[in-house]
């Protein structure tokens, strides 16, 4: 075999590094020993060529950049010369969709739900061709890799009972930082997109009697205060990533608001993760967000911020210093697995 492992998807320029899905990928690629190649395809490139770059490990990754039809003969050459096909998403998998059918090992990586996320933003004629992309990689991944249990519950009951899942998050270290700081402060970390529900956080701050000062760090600083013109206890800050931890450590609780949605059921947000790790009470509309409502974790409903005082605030606290604990256990534990997956 001319490459052990073929990934379908773009490799991350210096750019794109930021983004979530190229940060899985970068990480995916960290976990890959052997001989590889990517196939960066599109189908309004009309050129195409191979292009070297130097991985976050210090060794060459050659990608191969083209249209997924005018360059079908090379793709299939390609493939055909690996043994294993990462698909990194159902929108990687569009382009590849007649090789999914050749006998080799796939391995999908599902990130998110494609079509739901498809019909969510009104395209429903893409969602329904995702969903039958969906179908067939259920069938023919050898492994699927979610990011969550969640995730897997719903693919199970979207398609049927089958083996082969992996729970591989990749969230890397995370410290569990238990402390007896005074706690004052009430925090929001995130940005105005629409599903961010920063407008509902805004109505429930104006419409409560919260005494305590809520703090909103944001790199949005002229945007973040224009919304907040009209709220009281509001500051709001330019700060870095780097000064969130502390930031945390102040905080009694923090809002992170999402919409009773599948998309959300089986997400993984960074913010829930470094909320319950550093002590942070999640202020919630929907408590059923990702895995950490099967594992216990406590939060509490927007409206009821008026007994905040009269919470065991610290009992919350160490329950879900718990959960993350156990979180963290079985995620690494699907890590290891698509390591030695990735290796073997």
């Amino acid at each position: 075999m001319e490459y052990e492992v073929v990934f379908v998807c773009p490799y991350p320029t210096i750019d794109e590094k930021s983004d979530g899905m190229m940060q899985r990928i970068i990480k995916v690629d960290s976990l890959s020993t052997n001989s590889r190649i990517y196939l960066d395809l599109s189908f309004k490139r009309l050129r195409h060529r191979i292009d070297i770059f130097e991985s976050e490990r210090g060794d060459d990754v050659k990608v191969f950049r083209g249209n997924a039809l005018l360059h079908f003969f090379k793709i299939y050459n390609i493939i055909r010369k690996s043994n294993k096909l990462y698909i990194h998403s159902g929108y990687s998998a569009e382009k590849i969709v007649p090789f999914l059918f050749l006998r080799k090992t796939i391995i999908w990586d599902v990130h998110g739900l494609a079509p739901e996320e498809l019909r969510f933003q009104g395209k429903l004629v893409r969602s329904f061709a995702q969903r039958i992309i969906s179908k067939i990689l259920y069938s023919k991944a050898k492994h699927i890799v979610v990011v969550t249990k969640s995730m897997q519950k719903f693919l199970m009951e979207s398609f049927g009972e089958r083996q082969g899942f992996i729970v591989a998050p990749l969230i890397g270290e995370l410290n569990i930082s238990p402390d007896s700081t005074e706690r004052n402060i009430i925090v929001y970390v995130g940005g105005t997109q629409k599903w961010q529900n920063i407008d509902k956080m805004i109505d429930t701050v104006k419409n409560s009697d919260i005494s305590h000062e809520i703090y909103v760090p944001t790199s949005e600083l002229d945007n973040i205060t224009t919304r907040f013109s009209d709220c009281k206890n509001v500051l709001v800050s330019n700060a870095k990533k780097s000064e969130l931890v502390e930031i945390y450590r102040r905080s009694l609780a923090g809002y992170i608001i999402r919409d009773d949605l599948i998309l959300n059921n089986v997400s993984l947000p960074t913010k829930m993760m470094e909320y319950l790790s550093h002590g942070v009470i999640p202020l919630v509309d929907y408590a059923e967000i990702g895995d950490f409502y099967d594992y216990g974790y406590k939060c509490i409903n927007i409206r009821d911020t008026n007994i905040l005082k009269s919470l065991n605030l610290n009992k919350m606290r160490e329950d879900n210093y718990e959960v993350m604990r156990k979180l963290l256990i079985d995620y690494n534990h699907g890590d290891s697995e698509l390591e030695d997956m990735l290796k073997c």
